[in-house]
């Protein structure tokens, strides 16, 4: 029925976007230095205690969550930097669209 060719289609298109989203956080994860991606995979993806990371890792807990912390912070700031860049680019999208139509309307 519609809805079930509806509600495939929704299904699909939140799997397509989770995948996306795996894929630039990867990306973004690459771009961190070794011993941050270290941190950030054992805490977050393999969620494990800090107290876990410092052994496996043969750190103190508190140089773990220093790298830790530099690693989240270095990917907020990849994050805002692109988002920045994004909202940028579509503004400039949006204000060709509007120049075009006025030009257009104008001849």
């Amino acid at each position: 029925s519609d809805v079930d060719l509806k509600n495939e289609a929704i299904m699909a298109q939140d799997t397509l976007q989770r995948s996306n989203d795996y894929a630039y956080a990867q990306q973004m994860l690459r771009t961190l230095a070794i011993k941050y991606q270290e941190v950030v995979t054992l805490r977050i993806i393999e969620q494990k205690k800090i107290s876990e990371i410092a052994i496996i890792l043969n750190k103190k807990e508190g140089t773990v969550k220093s790298l830790l912390s530099r690693a989240l912070s270095k990917l907020r700031t990849e994050l805002v930097s692109r988002e920045t860049q994004l909202f940028r680019e579509e503004s400039i999208v949006a204000n060709e669209g509007q120049t075009i139509a006025k030009s257009e309307g104008s001849v």
